[in-house]
């Protein structure tokens, strides 16, 4: 027989604690300064009302409505009746997924000090766990691995959504340019076939990349507002794609002075971490960034990510319990959450995100 522990040596119930390890992983994840809620202009955004109402395993619709940024009717004479611009909806539909962890501790617990300690112990590690369960499920989103909210695909000639949402690095002779990369010829074996070992991460490239975020798709990626209300793309790369940058002799003299001087983001979330800022692109790193190998060859799936790039949606959030078994002798934890995440794709194409692969 089991039963469930009330912590009489805690002041926080089982329910306060699900709370603060939700609140701990969400806060302490590689992407928490880059997420928001809806409408909020932020890469990820979080919602906890898309299965609202729906039984469990039902699939949830996700609305979007591009923003119109036609002509606008002028002068006196012209009628605002019949003139009327429609806007077009869009929508995904979107599953999601249990996903749990549990630790137990074995052995003679008779010390409540001992319980209380392993107790603290095992939310971290919970809370740690789904940090990095997290982390590792956007990266994967924004890639293109899972496809609809919780299935990871392992086929990879399907990743990116629509034309102008993948740009190779390329060095031709002396100069490097950005290669506008079709979805088919994005799969990992043609992108190592045509990466060559000179193709690395440099500033000539970031110089092309924010013009064709806003030019090269069927729709321009969004991008993000900062708090100096200047707009902004954010590039994560590769930790070696993020040295190979910082080995560009332009990089130094521009990109960090961009973060420190007048009218800086320095004090902006969404600059927090970093590198560097080059125009209007704030450059990153992360160690999940996807790299692909073969025959001692890697190229890393390098994201730019625009507003509202990826959603993160919950029908449950983090739910933590305990129990002891074994008349004390064994205690165990566990939480689990229902939750799905996906990139945005609308009209057959990657709304806000975009991959610039490159060798590492």
């Amino acid at each position: 027989m089991s039963y469930f522990i009330r912590d009489t040596g805690s002041k926080l119930t089982p329910l306060q604690h699900s709370y603060e390890i939700f609140k701990q992983y969400i806060l302490n994840n590689y992407f928490s300064t880059l997420t928001g809620r809806r409408g909020s202009g932020s890469p990820i955004i979080i919602d906890d009302a898309l299965f609202k109402g729906k039984g469990a395993g039902d699939v949830g619709r996700y609305h979007f409505i591009p923003q119109y940024k036609g002509e606008g009717i002028e002068g006196q004479n012209p009628s605002i009746t019949g003139n009327e611009k429609s806007l077009d909806e869009f929508y995904m539909d979107f599953r999601v997924d249990q996903i749990a962890q549990a630790f137990s501790k074995k052995g003679k617990m008779t010390d409540l000090r001992t319980i209380w300690n392993f107790r603290e112990e095992f939310k971290n590690q919970l809370a740690e766990w789904f940090r990095d369960r997290t982390e590792s499920d956007l990266v994967d989103a924004l890639t293109g691995y899972i496809t609809d909210g919780v299935s990871r695909q392992t086929d990879t000639t399907k990743l990116i959504n629509g034309e102008g949402r993948c740009f190779r690095i390329d060095k031709d002779g002396e100069a490097f340019k950005l290669v506008k990369t079709s979805p088919a010829d994005a799969s990992d074996t043609k992108l190592l076939t045509a990466i060559a070992a000179t193709d690395r991460m440099n500033t000539y490239a970031l110089d092309e990349l924010q013009s064709l975020a806003k030019t090269a798709g069927k729709y321009p990626i969004k991008p993000v507002r900062a708090k100096n209300n200047e707009e902004y793309y954010i590039l994560v790369l590769h930790p070696q794609a993020a040295i190979d940058l910082r080995r560009d002799e332009r990089w130094e003299r521009r990109a960090i002075a961009s973060m420190t001087g007048k009218g800086s983001l320095e004090s902006d979330p969404i600059a927090t971490g970093a590198i560097g800022i080059w125009g209007h692109i704030i450059v990153k790193e992360a160690e999940k960034v996807r790299a692909v190998s073969k025959d001692g060859k890697t190229v890393a799936r390098n994201l730019l990510l625009g507003a509202d790039a990826a959603v993160l949606a919950y029908a449950q959030t983090l739910d933590y319990k305990e129990e002891t078994r074994d008349y004390g002798r064994v205690m165990g934890v566990a939480a689990d959450e229902i939750r799905g995440c996906r990139k945005l794709v609308f009209d057959d194409c990657d709304m806000n995100v975009a991959q610039v692969p490159c060798f590492i």
